[in-house]
């Protein structure tokens, strides 16, 4: 178990008409200027855009709207939003939506920090440490289980000049608050919902594999929430409009985040789906959807240890009749067919990657060789070609 420092000062609301707690949550931090970023009409059609701006009105404070959040949040979009954040002395940032519309206020907030000749891309890349700017405070209003950036001390933005995709971590990321009523959810296309549980599910498989002893209770934490995504994925994919199924998987996304406290996870999938969105504009969570059955097939045949613990508490799986392989490709299986079911391919030919791509993202993901990727098992540059190469 390793040593571990806990800060996350954040209220969630949860539930049915949670979006009324909204004037109430604002009014704590008194904003004067408040930028909405959020992706297309939709958030009009949940009756959100008029909650905020009645919320507004009722604070005196001005409002910014922003309709332009696509997925991949791009560093050219963030740079206008400063700009614009700057000339309206805006003070606070309110995400509407999933995971892209809270990293693009999540990355706001650290280019408004940022001194005087200072980009924000520089935190992303050259290492300028974010917890050391005093970022602007993000609230949310989530409409899509999965990411957990609405609770989480993270964000990602991509490059489209550059093809490079590249994440910050610090505390003062963390939103002040998150607003979560499912049914908002109702309406969200189901292959960004599927693709939102594909990153669901990868982090809670690489926040489990890990070689830290003696952290059995986070282990039983996972292991149920990994149950919990598995079983309510199904049942999306079955019936999208299950409102349980879709408020679990609300509930899994906001936990997700505090379950990797004690512990040296993975994280090798993350890394080398990043280098793939970042060159092929894939969705997040269908880059995950491969990445993590190639991984899962990878480690079966190198270190299943871990994995079979988690295979067999899950399933009951005999690991003495069937090999540590065997049980992990076993895994293996029943996820790819899971998100055949979700409508999620897992061969990287499906989005025209071929063998060329295969090499590239290998060589950028561990600067050509200079460097492993992951924790438990370090995968080398030539260890990242063949796991991808067995999935195109």
């Amino acid at each position: 178990m390793t040593n571990y420092e806990v800060r996350a000062n954040i209220r969630v609301v949860f539930g049915d008409g949670a979006l009324n707690e909204l004037p109430t949550l604002l009014e704590r931090h008194h904003p004067k200027s408040i930028l909405l970023v959020s992706s297309g009409d939709y958030v009009d059609d949940l009756g959100i855009g008029d909650a905020v701006r009645q919320a507004a009105d009722s604070l005196g404070a001005t409002l910014i709207e922003d309709r332009g959040v696509v997925p991949n949040p791009r560093l050219e979009h963030v740079r206008e939003l400063i700009e614009t954040a700057k000339a309206h002395n805006v003070d606070f940032l309110l995400a509407a939506g999933g995971g892209s519309a809270v990293d693009t206020a999540k990355s706001v907030a650290i280019g408004l920090a940022a001194p005087e000749g200072t980009d924000v891309w520089d935190y992303f890349t050259v290492g300028h440490a974010v917890e050391q700017v005093p970022t602007l405070k993000v609230g949310v209003i989530n409409t899509l289980p999965g990411t957990g950036s609405e609770v989480g001390r993270s964000a990602v933005l991509t490059n489209l000049a550059t093809k490079e995709k590249f994440g910050v971590e610090a505390n003062n990321l963390r939103p002040v608050f998150t607003i979560v009523d499912p049914a908002f959810s109702r309406t969200v296309p189901q292959h960004f919902q599927a693709a939102a549980i594909a990153d669901e599910i990868a982090h809670l498989i690489e926040t489990y594999t890990a070689d830290d002893t003696d952290v059995d209770i986070t282990d039983r934490l996972l292991e149920g929430a990994l149950a919990g995504a598995l079983t309510n994925a199904a049942k999306y994919a079955d019936d999208p409009a299950d409102d349980n199924a879709r408020k679990q998987l609300h509930q899994i996304s906001l936990y997700q985040h505090y379950l990797n406290f004690d512990r040296n996870s993975d994280w090798a999938g993350h890394p080398i789906e990043h280098v793939i969105s970042g060159d092929y504009d894939l969705l997040h969570g269908e880059g995950l959807a491969i990445v993590t059955v190639a991984w899962l097939r990878f480690i079966a045949a190198h270190k299943p240890t871990k994995l079979v613990q988690l295979v067999s508490r899950l399933y009951h799986v005999d690991a003495v009749t069937f090999s540590e392989e065997q049980v992990v490709r076993g895994f293996a299986d029943h996820l790819e067919a899971l998100y055949g079911r979700l409508g999620l391919p897992t061969k990287l030919s499906a989005y025209g990657i071929g063998q060329e791509g295969v090499d590239i993202v290998a060589a950028k993901v561990t600067a050509g060789g200079a460097r492993t990727v992951g924790n438990y098992y370090a995968l080398s540059q030539e260890d990242v070609r063949a796991l991808l190469s067995a999935a195109l």
